[in-house]
């Protein structure tokens, strides 16, 4: 088990038990007391949890990510345009991965009508596409996630760790220039972060409302995208 996924196993018990006792998650991951401290100073540092004598607690006050329901009705008309745009680069024949994303989602009708191969870890991409006889949609594993209407984790970034696509579209909850894009959750940060490695090119979308606003898991800087699209 690699160190992140290490990580990302240990958050998931955090956020079931709310608590845990750093001797006894040691042993369940069979390594040192001291790895388990360090995986939680970590976890710390991102916000998500709060260290305790002899273990940590959940960060209950972290910064909730707006529902995806809600996303859907903010700056439509910006979301539509950058959607536009996007779906220009797409030409037949291409394989490519959609994001979890309201402006991600936007993409399809504009998309529609060329014949290409689509992998998404988004549901919503997927009941929309239904009965679609061009687009050959294949359909990521992983923990469903109500706020982002997606699947994430490790079965997720295990299933985009064995592609390699022509074009990879991904949105994001904030950018900075100096920082890059980031994101809310870290589950979300890593299996944004498979998507990424499996596109040969690789497009960032988002509103300009998103500009300046920094959240605890950067996925990315700003010269790893082949095209920032934005308005």
């Amino acid at each position: 088990m690699s160190i992140a996924e290490r990580r990302m196993k240990l958050f998931d018990i955090i956020k079931t038990e709310k608590t845990i006792q750093l001797n006894k998650i040691a042993d369940l991951f069979c390594v040192s007391s001291m790895t388990i401290r360090r995986d939680l100073q970590f976890l710390e540092r991102q916000g998500l949890v709060i260290l305790t004598h002899g273990g940590a607690i959940l960060n209950e006050v972290t910064e909730i990510e707006p529902s995806f329901v809600d996303k859907l009705k903010n700056n439509i008309q910006s979301k539509n345009e950058i959607a536009e745009e996007a779906a220009s680069y797409i030409n037949n024949g291409d394989t490519i991965i959609l994001d979890c994303g309201t402006t991600v989602l936007q993409m399809l009708k504009y998309i529609q009508h060329k014949k290409i191969r689509l992998f998404t870890n988004s549901y919503p991409v997927c009941q929309h596409l239904i009965g679609n006889n061009k687009i050959e949609i294949f359909m990521a594993p992983g923990q469903y996630s109500e706020l982002s209407a997606g699947f994430f984790g490790l079965y997720t970034i295990n299933f985009f760790n064995e592609l390699y696509v022509d074009k990879v579209f991904i949105g994001t909850h904030g950018f900075d220039y100096e920082y890059g894009a980031s994101v809310p959750d870290m589950l979300d940060a890593q299996t944004k972060k498979s998507l990424l490695r499996a596109g040969k090119q690789k497009y960032l979308l988002f509103e300009e409302t998103k500009v300046g606003n920094i959240y605890q898991n950067i996925f990315a800087t700003e010269i790893e995208f082949n095209k920032i699209i934005t308005r």
